[in-house]
């Protein structure tokens, strides 16, 4: 969650982040979003997230790519996708 509320907070153009699931960057071309609003939408996708696995009963493999997913998919702007090596 500090990467996208840092992300906001300054806002970078472009920030990539290497995990051990590889190496992913995030850009944003939308409007304003405070560092707080940002952190709200990343715990609301995670509740989503956590409360979909539980209707589902499917294991959350990846919360964190999972949370990624999701709010790349209703920000509008925000383009997260894994970079290829």
């Amino acid at each position: 969650m500090e990467d996208f509320r840092t992300f906001f907070e300054y806002q970078l153009k472009r920030l990539e982040v290497v995990s051990g699931l590889g190496r992913y960057s995030m850009e944003y071309d939308g409007g304003f979003i405070t560092k707080e609003n940002a952190k709200m939408k990343y715990i609301e996708s995670g509740d989503k997230v956590l409360t979909n696995a539980m209707k589902t009963s499917k294991a959350i493999q990846y919360k964190q790519l999972d949370i990624m997913n999701l709010l790349n998919k209703t920000i509008q702007g925000l383009r997260f996708k894994k970079v290829k090596s």
